[in-house]
């Protein structure tokens, strides 16, 4: 006889299973995102469909890019970029995630990112390794539901254009405080 709250996203549908609930009661909107800044809002958003959802009032720094014209210089970009987060800007690992969109190559977004040594006792690992010294890496739809202060978003250039709108949704609304997108020029 509890409660059940079952919080739903319709444009999070990055596993394409059937969305129908156990319940005929009618559904109650939320309206007011309170996970983003506004710049990180404005970017998501551009992505989503449905009822309206007002921007948060923290303004937030511009989104930036990460470009470079192959996969193995992008990855070289990430790790200079949390590099400079973790020495110079003196962030915690933790707060740092990097969100591979194309779930296919997985492995080998990974393994090129693995290839880097991160300074100061810190290192790659999944989401589940809680340490303050654990730079995530992981997936899109692994971590939808998630969240992280700052997030890159990578593996875009590859992904199948079916997957687009859903995975930079669910993918750039998980970042909290600071995104990053990094690709190709054209992507």
């Amino acid at each position: 006889k509890s409660p059940l709250y079952i919080f739903y996203d319709e444009n999070q549908n990055v596993y394409t299973r059937a969305s129908t609930f156990p319940t005929d009661v009618a559904p109650i909107t939320l309206t007011v995102n309170c996970r983003n800044t506004r710049q990180i809002h404005a970017a998501a958003y551009h992505f989503y469909s449905g009822a309206h959802i007002d921007a948060p009032s923290i303004e937030g720094e511009k989104n930036q890019t990460l470009e470079a014209s192959s996969t193995d210089k992008q990855s070289k970009k990430i790790y200079e970029m949390i590099t400079r987060l973790i020495m110079v800007e003196k962030i915690s690992a933790s707060s740092i995630t990097v969100l591979i969109a194309d779930r296919i190559r997985r492995k080998s977004y990974q393994g090129l990112l693995t290839s880097f040594t991160l300074p100061s006792e810190t290192h790659w690992g999944p989401v589940d390794d809680l340490s303050p010294n654990n730079v995530k890496v992981e997936t899109v739809a692994r971590f939808k539901g998630l969240e992280s202060d700052i997030l890159i978003l990578w593996g875009l250039d590859s992904l199948p254009e079916a997957e687009k709108r859903e995975t930079l949704y669910v993918g750039m609304s998980r970042a909290k405080s600071l995104l990053f997108i990094c690709g190709t020029k054209a992507t």
